[in-house]
């Protein structure tokens, strides 16, 4: 088995150990904890190799979040040693510096049957496959455990009540209650509570979407789309990359095959031009598809907008033809007679 480990957590925590007392301690006393503690992560999920993954230059995220700066909120200041020991660690033949994109995705798409994600990051957890996450100072660890696709979620007792999860459930859930370690919104009033209320009882991603899906629609009407790609993408761990090596972004789930079912084999009569127009299930499909890309294409003009002003108009009329788009969706779906 393979350990993946999360390099970008175990350098900001080697090297802080170095500070512990009053005087900062040596580079080797440093890189000697660095060391020791990688060897401790191989014998405890007992990998017969290990891949060490370090954030380089670049993120796609910086570009799509708009309602909030990503990682807008995290302090720039990092322990002495810590450039030290990151360029030490990119030095060992087992370490991949990922550009593009952070270490965290790196890892989810190399995730299989024989390899071990191991990290602290909770994010990573949406995963399928095994994790394992070592302890630290006051934080406890985890022992190696396996993730299914599903996943589950819990809440912690108490005052302050926490969400954890797994797999499509915790992804879901943080739709929901966004992050605040890397500043995503979420859903703007959405706390753990509610998140839990409104998630546990579901059985599959189909009747997730469909939760999270009516609590967007009641806060932003016709541009939950809008707002939950956005989301959507910056919480989600990239599984695979294109052909050209890049990251392949969360789309939104589009209708399952029992959600079609309601028009196959059928036709939909439309009669507002007083004629009688026969539409197929491809039909449909095809204004889905073109509601879509409307979507994806207001957001990306969204986002242009919010650095340049310039490209404001391009932006309004971007937004107009996914209101158009959706408009057109859904009187094929809803309005026209059967």
């Amino acid at each position: 088995m393979e350990a993946l480990i999360d390099c970008d957590v175990l350098l900001y925590e080697c090297a802080a150990v170095g500070e512990l007392d009053e005087e900062v301690s040596s580079f080797d006393y440093v890189k000697e904890v660095f060391d020791g503690k990688v060897r401790d992560i191989v014998a405890a999920v007992e990998a017969d190799s290990y891949t060490l993954y370090v954030t380089g230059k670049g993120n796609f995220r910086f570009d799509i979040a708009v309602t909030k700066p990503y990682k807008g909120t995290r302090k720039a200041e990092k322990p002495f040693h810590y450039e030290n020991l990151r360029a030490y660690a990119l030095s060992l033949p087992q370490a991949v510096l990922v550009e593009g994109m952070e270490a965290d995705d790196a890892m989810a798409i190399e995730q299989g049957e024989d390899t071990i994600i191991c990290t602290r990051d909770k994010d990573l957890r949406m995963v399928p496959g095994f994790h394992y996450g070592w302890e630290t100072g006051m934080q406890a660890g985890f022992a190696k455990q396996q993730v299914d696709k599903h996943g589950a979620l819990s809440i912690t007792e108490g005052k302050n009540k926490k969400l954890r999860g797994t797999g499509m459930m915790f992804f879901y859930s943080q739709l929901l209650t966004g992050d605040t370690v890397d500043n995503i919104l979420g859903l703007k009033g959405c706390g753990p509570v509610k998140a839990y209320d409104l998630l546990h009882e579901c059985k599959t991603e189909e009747e997730l979407f469909k939760v999270v899906q009516g609590a967007y629609e009641e806060k932003h009407g016709d541009e939950w789309r809008v707002h939950m790609l956005e989301m959507g993408r910056l919480l989600w761990m990239v599984r695979e990359l294109d052909s050209e090596g890049k990251p392949v972004l969360w789309e939104i789930p589009t209708m399952g095959e029992s959600e079609m079912s309601d028009f196959e084999n059928k036709e939909l009569r439309i009669t507002a031009t007083g004629e009688s127009v026969m539409v197929t299930k491809e039909d449909v499909e095809k204004a889905r598809a073109d509601y879509n890309a409307a979507a994806e294409a207001a957001c990306d003009a969204a986002r242009e907008a919010s650095y340049d002003d310039s490209y404001a108009g391009a932006a309004g009329d971007a937004a107009y033809a996914e209101i158009l788009a959706r408009r057109k969706y859904t009187k094929l779906r809803k309005e026209y007679e059967l």
